[in-house]
């Protein structure tokens, strides 16, 4: 990737129970707060030719929102400054992990 950014992932704890495509797919799960148009941002582990990190919005009911795209700097950033509202897998909603799970398997 450009600018040397690698995105680790998770730590272990917050994944589990999760199944193995959702542990090989996201790097980073976020609790938006206050909620904004949507409750929770999923970062998806990019593609090692891609230059941009891919985002995904969710909500508490399972609607899915827009991409949003973002720079490895950038990307950095942002997990940094919302590490603290990560939330483990076991604490999202059904519908959101459905909608993930739906997501993720198209």
């Amino acid at each position: 990737m450009k600018y040397g950014y690698s995105p680790r992932g998770m730590p272990a704890r917050y994944m589990d129970g999760a199944p193995a495509i959702v542990r090989r797919s996201i790097i980073d799960m976020l609790k938006i707060e206050p909620a904004g148009p949507l409750d929770f941002d999923i970062v998806f582990r990019p593609d090692r030719t891609d230059s941009e990190i891919t985002g995904l919005d969710f909500d508490k009911g399972g609607c899915q929102g827009c991409h949003f795209f973002l720079k490895p700097h950038e990307a950095r950033a942002y997990r940094e400054k919302n590490r603290r509202r990560r939330v483990a897998w076991s604490d999202l909603p059904k519908e959101t992990q459905g909608a993930i799970l739906a997501y993720l398997e198209s």
